[in-house]
């Protein structure tokens, strides 16, 4: 019973903010990840006004992605889904990526449940459907 759509592709296109210079600036550029504060002002200044702009279903398909991601995703995919992403911010070096990825959901979503459901709710699609 897989009803929920998730996809790689949408946690690059969440970090994708980060590497456009618009929105990153250099001030952003030359923050310190490794600093909590400079992160949350990352996830409040960059990534939650431009996460506001997607529209209902990519939302909600980029969130549940997510979860997934946090939930089921080795460390390597994790920080490949972040670095292939045009980011022009390095990770921290104080904590592993999936702290990392939880520390961001949890400024964005607050102590909602980063948890994905069960494997089989989900259904990964590819490149080509994301915007289906």
């Amino acid at each position: 019973m897989k009803n929920v759509k998730i996809s790689y592709y949408y946690i690059r296109i969440f970090w994708s903010p980060l590497g456009d210079d618009c929105n990153t600036g250099k001030y952003y550029l030359n923050l310190n990840l490794n600093n909590k504060e400079s992160i949350y002002s990352i996830v409040k200044d960059v990534l939650i006004p431009e996460f506001d702009f997607f529209s209902y279903k990519m939302k909600l398909r980029v969130k549940e992605s997510l979860k997934y991601a946090i939930t089921y995703y080795s460390d390597k995919k994790l920080v490949d889904a972040y670095d292939k992403s045009p980011t022009f911010i390095k990770l921290p070096d104080n904590m592993n990526v999936r702290e990392f990825y939880i520390f961001v959901w949890k400024s964005m979503y607050g102590e909602e449940s980063y948890q994905a459901l069960e494997k089989d709710f989900y259904m990964e699609i590819p490149l080509e459907e994301i915007y289906v």
